[in-house]
C-alpha cells in the first residue's frame, strides 16, 4: 500500500506560504471583501501581505477604538497613511516608516511623545494632517523634508522647530483659551522661512501671542516666499496679527479674509489708516 502524499514543503521543511504566492489582485480582492479588523489582522498571516502596502486608510469606528497591532508597524513600505478612531501605540523597537510620504491622523488616541517620534523617525514625511479632538499638550516637530501641515483641534504649544522647507501652514481653531500656552510670536515666524501659503483659523492667536500689544508691526525676518494668506477675524487681536503679516510679506499676492461681526462693526466704525 503506497504511503499518503506528504505536503510540500519550502526550506527546512516548513509549509509553503501560498498567501504570499497569490497575485496581487487576489489578494486586494481577498483583502476589500473582508471586514476592516480582520482585513488588518490579516497582516500576522503573511508578512509579504503587509511589506507590499504602500498607500493604507483605515477608518473606525468612534464608539469603538481599535487598537492597531503590533504587526501593523512593520508595514515598511508604507508610503501613504490615514487613521481614523484608532490607538497608536509602538512597540518599543517601532523607528518609524522610513518611506512614508503623507501622515493623516484624525481623532487617533496617541501620546504628545509617541506622535513626535512617529513624526520625526519618518524622514521623508513632505505632508502632515492632524486634525485631534483630545487636547494635546506640548507638540515639538521635527520634520526636515515636510512640505505641507494642517493642524485642527486644541493643543497647548506648537514648536516647528526643523521644517526648513515648509511652504503651506494652517492652524487651529482652538476650543480652550484658558489651557493654551503662548509662544514668541515674531520668533515662530523666524523658523518658518519658505513659507508660500499661510492660512490662520479662528483662535490660532491663543497659543502665538499673549495679546494684540504684542504683536510687532513687522516681523524681524520677512517672509520673501508668502504667496497666499488666509486668516479669520474673530477678534482685534487677529486683526493685529493680520496687519503685522502682511507688512512683512513684500511679495504677497492673495489675501483672504474672514470678518466676524464684532470686528466688522469696530472696523467700519471707526477711522483706520493702514500703513503698509
Amino acid at each position: 500500500m503506497m504511503p499518503p502524499e506528504r505536503r510540500k514543503s519550502g526550506r527546512q521543511g516548513l509549509p509553503i506560504d501560498r498567501l504570499s504566492n497569490l497575485p496581487k489582485n487576489v489578494i486586494n480582492s481577498i483583502l476589500m471583501r473582508l471586514p476592516l479588523q480582520d482585513a488588518v489582522m490579516t497582516s500576522i498571516l503573511s508578512k509579504k501581505w503587509r511589506n507590499d502596502i504602500q498607500d493604507l486608510v483605515l477608518k473606525f469606528s468612534e464608539w469603538n477604538r481599535y487598537r492597531l497591532p503590533p504587526s501593523f508597524f512593520t508595514c515598511s513600505q508604507l508610503r501613504h497613511l490615514t487613521l481614523q478612531n484608532c490607538v497608536i501605540c509602538p512597540p518599543p523597537a517601532f523607528k518609524g516608516f522610513d518611506m512614508l510620504n503623507s501622515l493623516n491622523l484624525c481623532d487617533v488616541t496617541i501620546s504628545s511623545k509617541l506622535l513626535e517620534s512617529l513624526i520625526s523617525y519618518s524622514p521623508l514625511l513632505e505632508k502632515l494632517v492632524l486634525k485631534i479632538s483630545d487636547t494635546s499638550d506640548h507638540l515639538q516637530i521635527n520634520a526636515p523634508n515636510l512640505r505641507s501641515f494642517d493642524f485642527t483641534g486644541c493643543i497647548k504649544y506648537i514648536s516647528l522647530r526643523s521644517v526648513p522647507l515648509l511652504s503651506k501652514l494652517s492652524l487651529p481653531c482652538q476650543k480652550s483659551i484658558e489651557e493654551s500656552e503662548k509662544c514668541d510670536f515674531d520668533k515662530f515666524f523666524q523658523l518658518l522661512s519658505a513659507l508660500e501659503h499661510l492660512y490662520l483659523a479662528n483662535g490660532s492667536d491663543q497659543f502665538l501671542v499673549t495679546g494684540a500689544a504684542e504683536v510687532p508691526r513687522r516681523l524681524s525676518s520677512p517672509l520673501n516666499y508668502l504667496k497666499r494668506f488666509n486668516i479669520t477675524l474673530w477678534r482685534l487681536a487677529d486683526f493685529s496679527i493680520a496687519l503685522c503679516l502682511i507688512r512683512s510679506s513684500p511679495y504677497i499676492q492673495d489675501i483672504e479674509m474672514e470678518v466676524s461681526s464684532d470686528v466688522y462693526i469696530f472696523l467700519f466704525s471707526s477711522v483706520c489708516v493702514i500703513h503698509m
